[in-house]
């Protein structure tokens, strides 16, 4: 099931369709998914509601509401995704993702797939690939058009050090 099939399937939900009448001011702010092999997602789908400041999740198999929580922002908004501009299918951008992981990382395989679909200024596909090797490959794709955006492959260790610093 790619995107807007999924966007259709949880917007045509009871569910949805409840909490769109409780939350007039509601829009899509991201899809997500997290897995360990290519092709087994686990979609949700998140909704800001501006005037509570909360992301509203769903579960797409079976469509369930999750609890509201705090928006993960650094602005206090979050901006709305279009998901007209989202073109490229979920599972392409994954394989560009691997695809330029296997060419420039040979040595490295994968453990964990985390996939986010959100508005960046751009619609993009914000892809995290975990390694047995503990690195990340973050590679943003455009989802309009499929492009590569940027990279950057990370030690996991690398995060704790910058955890610590923060709570010096």
């Amino acid at each position: 099931m790619e995107f807007k099939e999924i966007l259709k399937k949880v917007e045509d939900s009871k569910e949805f369709k409840e909490f769109a009448q409780e939350h007039a001011d509601k829009y899509l702010a991201h899809g997500f998914t997290m897995h360990s092999k290519p092709g087994e997602y686990d979609y949700q789908l998140g909704y800001f509601c501006p005037s509570t400041g909360l992301i509203t999740v769903f579960t797409v198999d079976p469509v369930k509401r999750l609890p509201d929580d705090q928006a993960f922002n650094k602005e206090g908004t979050v901006k709305a995704l279009d998901p007209d501009k989202v073109t490229v299918q979920c599972s392409a951008a994954e394989q560009q993702a691997l695809d330029f992981l296997k060419e420039k990382y040979p040595n490295e395989t994968v453990t964990k797939i985390i996939i986010i679909v959100q508005n960046l200024d751009v619609q993009v596909y914000n892809i995290t690939l975990v390694t047995d090797h503990f690195n990340i490959l973050n590679a943003r794709i455009d989802a309009a058009s499929g492009e590569l955006i940027s990279h950057t492959m990370r030690s996991i260790l690398s995060l704790r050090q910058s955890d610590e610093g923060k709570t010096k």
